[in-house]
């Protein structure tokens, strides 16, 4: 099994102005877009995936907008990752909830 190359948005460094520019990209990347969303809304990230996956990157590694302590991956190509389990979930209803 091959050892992947991933960008990571979530990293913390000690340079205050890197942090905040991976944060930002970090947020754009996990930022929730409807399905009514113009598909101007993507081109930042897709351009920016693109140009990571140019630079012969496997993935982006970014924070997860439904779990603050959590990260999502987003791998470029699915013949590098092998399913190993696999569970069905009968959701009965989503509540949303905001102020």
């Amino acid at each position: 099994m091959q050892e992947l190359k991933i960008v990571d948005f979530t990293r913390e460094d000690s340079s205050k102005k890197i942090n905040n520019f991976r944060k930002m990209i970090s947020i754009l990347f996990s930022k929730p877009v409807s399905p009514h969303s113009s598909e101007k809304e993507y081109l930042p990230t897709q351009y920016l995936a693109e140009y990571i996956k140019c630079e012969d990157f496997d993935g982006v590694k970014y924070r997860s907008a439904v779990n603050p302590l959590g990260y999502n991956v987003c791998i470029f190509n699915p013949s590098l990752m092998k399913i190993k389990y696999v569970k069905t979930i009968d959701v009965q209803g989503i509540e949303v909830k905001f102020e």
